[in-house]
């Protein structure tokens, strides 16, 4: 049987309502989807402007990273001046995979670099909040404070023995010594003289006491001496090198920050300023560890002394030491009864002998001061050896016997001995840092990083002033043709 399909015919309507309804979901819909992709715009945007810069930073200088534990970016890029446009264009050209990724049509309009910072800046702040940071973490808490009451208790102690030595100075000793001598040989013309008269022109003979050997005379002509004949045994193996100072970060124009970042500083506490000198005889090569490639070879010496070669800076600490240990040494002497009484012995012979004995008491502490000069020149021979020498002296420890002093030259190597107890070479660069202005102290540090790495092969014309370490970007971004956006992005090592 076949079956026979009918079709029913029947009316259909949209009424008005329907269709305005069905018109306003597309627009919603379709405005979703813009809204969306808009976003995805921004997004997409935001993540190429910071991709940008992590991959700029990215390229921190490996040198100044394996050196000194600093994190800047070379924005010299090896050539020197600071150069902003290759900068920003190497933000740009990495943003640019970013944006032609998924399908989006982004392109870079327009933009510029609205701030950055130097290391060089407010005094190298920066490089100060690094360094800072990099104890802090090394050091622990535990560590920051035995650091700290070595230091303070070390400096405590040589600003009291260097007061107490300026009240008897030995130069003001000196000139009382020398006038006693001028009064005595003019006392003794008058002698002659008048004897000359009374024997009708016949001078009668002026006996005169015989003097002992005088070790102030002996030490006279070794003050006469360069002071690295004194402390070294080799002083011709000092290195040589030198460098030209005005053309250094502490000397020369310096290339500035701009925008939020200029100024930006943080509060220096005493803990901060000791832990930047930590870091500095830490991470700076001295006399003891000497800096076989850079320009100097001895940088903390450099920091301290702040002459252009090696051997002035190296002068200028050993007499600073030299100064120190003097101090130290003739505090000590002035109260130690059994030398006291040696001194004052000897100073009486030498009264004696000179014609002087109302000058008694200035002879013994003259004697008193070039004794503890000669137990310095020991001191510091001996710390430039790699030895360690107590700061404050006890009996035990004292090397100079006062019979011994007028041979000192023959007995510098053999009366001079180390104390393992006592306070090395560093440990006394540790206490003339802490002496030293923080500010200058922070930009000669900052030549001498400089100077170690233009040492470098590829590294000959390196700036501190060229080193960022935050930045600041401002870009305009076309977005498929209907938005400009602007976007701005900010980075920083800290």
């Amino acid at each position: 049987m076949r079956k026979e399909r009918i079709l029913v015919r029947k009316n259909g309507s949209v009424t008005i309502f329907l269709a305005l309804i069905m018109s306003l979901m597309v627009a919603l819909v379709a405005g979703c989807l813009v809204s969306v992709q808009q976003a995805s715009a921004r997004v997409q945007i935001a993540n190429a402007a910071d991709i940008g810069l992590y991959s700029l930073f990215a390229q921190y200088d490996s040198c100044l990273l394996e050196e000194f534990q600093l994190f800047y970016l070379d924005g010299g890029f090896q050539n020197g001046e600071l150069n902003l446009g290759k900068v920003y264009d190497t933000v740009a050209e990495y943003m640019e995979p970013v944006l032609n990724q998924n399908y989006q049509r982004l392109t870079l309009e327009s933009g510029g670099i609205t701030g950055y910072r130097l290391a060089t800046d407010n005094q190298g702040q920066s490089f100060r909040d690094q360094a800072i940071a990099y104890m802090k973490e090394t050091l622990g808490t535990q560590g920051i404070q035995l650091l700290l009451n070595k230091v303070e208790r070390g400096s405590e102690h040589v600003q009291e023995q260097q007061s107490t030595k300026e009240n008897a100075q030995q130069g003001n000793r000196l000139e009382d010594y020398d006038r006693a001598l001028e009064n005595a040989t003019g006392n003794v013309q008058e002698v002659e003289g008048e004897g000359a008269t009374e024997s009708g022109g016949e001078v009668e003979a002026v006996i005169l006491v015989e003097p002992v050997e005088n070790p102030i005379d002996t030490i006279r002509e070794i003050q006469s001496m360069g002071i690295l004949e004194l402390v070294l045994s080799n002083p011709s193996e000092v290195s040589q090198k030198q460098t030209e100072v005005s053309l250094l970060v502490s000397n020369r124009q310096l290339q500035t920050g701009m925008g939020i970042f200029e100024g930006m500083a943080t509060e220096t506490w005493s803990s901060d300023r000791i832990l930047f000198q930590e870091y500095i005889l830490q991470q700076v090569g001295n006399y003891t560890r000497p800096v076989s490639d850079g320009v100097l070879s001895y940088p903390l010496e450099y920091i301290i002394g702040k002459h252009g070669s090696d051997v002035e800076n190296l002068k200028s600490v050993a007499h600073r030491l030299l100064l120190i240990r003097e101090g130290i040494n003739f505090v000590y002497l002035l109260g130690d009864g059994a030398k006291r009484t040696q001194a004052a012995s000897l100073a009486t012979a030498i009264s004696a002998g000179l014609l002087i004995p109302m000058a008694e008491s200035i002879v013994e502490m003259v004697l008193l001061a070039c004794w503890a000069y000669g137990e310095s020149i020991l001191d510091v021979r001996e710390l430039l050896t790699g030895g360690k020498v107590p700061l404050i002296k006890t009996a035990e420890n004292w090397q100079l016997e006062l019979e011994n002093l007028a041979q000192l030259m023959g007995r510098l190597d053999t009366d001079r001995r180390n104390d393992d107890n006592g306070m090395s070479y560093e440990d006394y660069l540790r206490v003339l840092l802490y002496l030293e202005h923080s500010e200058t102290q922070t930009m000669k540090c900052l030549d001498a990083f400089e100077l170690t790495v233009r040492g470098k092969e590829g590294h000959e014309k390196f700036r501190m002033d060229s080193c960022v370490d935050a930045l600041e970007i401002a870009m305009d971004v076309d977005a498929n043709g209907r938005k400009t956006y602007q976007v701005t992005r900010q980075y920083s090592y800290r």
